[in-house]
């Protein structure tokens, strides 16, 4: 599955590419991994039934840790290949701060 382009980067924050490092969401029973993420957001496959704009309830998981949160997301782009771009619209500062470090490695 094709990644974004990291010399093509904008964001102001820290995104992680390392597929050994990628995060679990669970959405509405089904579990998938990003392909890459922020702390404002993820690109992933497997959300296929959200189209832009739709927001959602889930739980971010670091596999292998007992790092669970909560968060809501809306749907900001829909890629030719199916993947969805979600920016995090709802999440509590500790989550968020938590979510910092473990972008930080």
């Amino acid at each position: 599955m094709p990644v974004t382009a990291q010399h093509d980067e904008r964001r102001a924050q820290v995104r992680v590419y390392d597929l050994t490092r990628q995060l679990e969401i669970a959405v509405d029973g089904h579990v998938i991994e990003t392909e890459n993420w922020s702390i404002g957001g993820f690109r992933s496959y497997g959300l296929f039934r959200l189209n832009k704009k739709e927001r959602f309830s889930g739980h971010i998981t670091i596999p292998g840790t007992e790092f669970k949160i909560g968060f809501t997301g809306k749907i900001i782009r829909v890629e030719e290949d199916g993947a969805r771009i979600a920016t995090l619209v709802e999440i509590g500062l500790d989550d968020l701060l938590a979510l910092q470090e473990a972008a930080d490695g």
